[in-house]
């Protein structure tokens, strides 16, 4: 039920919280992540909310958007770094 059905406002508590345990210490990847996890809430205000499927797509176009610059971005940080997992890593991008 949403606040809209119980007569609470629009107040729908958010799918994930940031919590400083998912910090990876590198700001820019920090910053999308926290951005990713903002995008993710929204989708689910939007899907709980019972918005319509405009305001629906539009938020999975600029997660899928989000999602591959991110991931290019820490793809481009782990080579620089001689990360040695990045091959198992590349992978597992794939599949996503």
């Amino acid at each position: 039920m949403t606040g809209k059905e119980n007569g609470g406002g629009d107040d729908i508590m958010p799918l994930i919280r940031w919590s400083n345990e998912y910090s990876v210490k590198i700001n820019t990847i920090d910053n999308q992540h926290r951005q990713l996890v903002a995008i993710i809430n929204a989708l689910h205000e939007a899907i709980e909310s019972e918005e319509n499927n405009e305001v629906f797509w539009r938020i999975i176009s600029y997660l899928t958007v989000c999602a591959q610059d991110h991931f290019s971005d820490e793809e481009r940080i782990m080579k620089s770094n001689g990360y040695l997992g990045i091959q198992l890593t590349n992978s597992n991008i794939v599949l996503f």
